[in-house]
């Protein structure tokens, strides 16, 4: 994209496929066995730069899933949805872009 071409144009959704936004997706968990596999495997491959996955003491095997799913996992102890996003957030590899997930379905 051309500075003066594009008028100052934000960047739009298709626009993510040249490889300059960095996008990291984050999930936050606890118990989601059922469904991560899922919510990992339906991500659109080429958008997302990373996926981190944040367990907060799931006992149903889902960090394990979820690793096997090409995800990093990262555990945050305390309790809470906050928390295991902002967990998230600081382990993010400088993105552009952040979005958070539900890890269920």
């Amino acid at each position: 994209m051309d500075g003066w071409r594009d008028a100052g144009r934000p960047l739009r959704g298709c626009d993510l496929n040249l490889g300059l936004v960095r996008v990291s997706v984050i999930i936050p968990t606890r118990n989601e066995a059922q469904a991560i596999g899922r919510v990992i495997g339906d991500l659109p491959a080429d958008l997302a730069t990373e996926v981190i996955v944040v367990d907060n003491n799931s006992t149903d095997g889902t960090p394990e899933i979820a690793a096997r799913m090409g995800a990093r996992v990262m555990t945050e102890p305390r309790r809470g949805y906050g928390r295991a996003c902002l967990t998230g957030l600081a382990c993010a590899s400088a993105p552009d872009v952040v979005v958070f997930l539900d890890g269920g379905l």
